[in-house]
């Protein structure tokens, strides 16, 4: 089913890096489905030196929490948006999304804080008036 929904769906991320592309294409189909409009703004030089699993499980996490959250909003509110801006060796991955009722933080961001973590990087989140905002900024990510 997930090859056949990423073959019929449009493409969303084309940046050249597979693993990039291939979670964020994936969830672009998964937010569709559920009638959440995803926005991306990708500038990625190069192929990044992260491992294959921690791009999925960083990527991966920020964005089934955006998208579980803006599934509870009305329909016409349902948005998230992906940032992924990288240079020489640093990369900073921002994503956004609106939220319905109380925000659960507890653990939530764990796998994230531990893979920014290891590249020696950092989390901040920011939540204001229903807006949830991560930024992940990693460093010394390039070969």
């Amino acid at each position: 089913d997930s090859i056949n929904m990423l073959k019929n769906g449009k493409v969303t991320a084309n940046t050249g890096n597979l693993c990039i592309d291939n979670i964020i294409n994936y969830k672009a189909a998964i937010a569709e489905q559920k009638g959440i409009e995803m926005e991306t703004e990708l500038m990625i030089a190069c192929d990044v030196a992260l491992n294959a699993p921690d791009i999925y499980s960083l990527l991966g996490n920020l964005l089934d929490n955006a998208i579980e959250a803006a599934e509870q909003l009305d329909e016409g509110m349902r948005r998230l948006k992906v940032k992924i801006k990288a240079d020489d060796s640093n990369m900073l991955i921002v994503v956004e999304n609106p939220y319905k009722g109380r925000l659960q933080r507890e653990n939530g961001l764990k796998i994230v804080e531990d893979i920014a973590a290891k590249y020696h990087g950092e989390v901040q989140i920011q939540d204001v008036e229903q807006f949830f905002v991560v930024k992940a900024l990693l460093y010394d990510v390039y070969c």
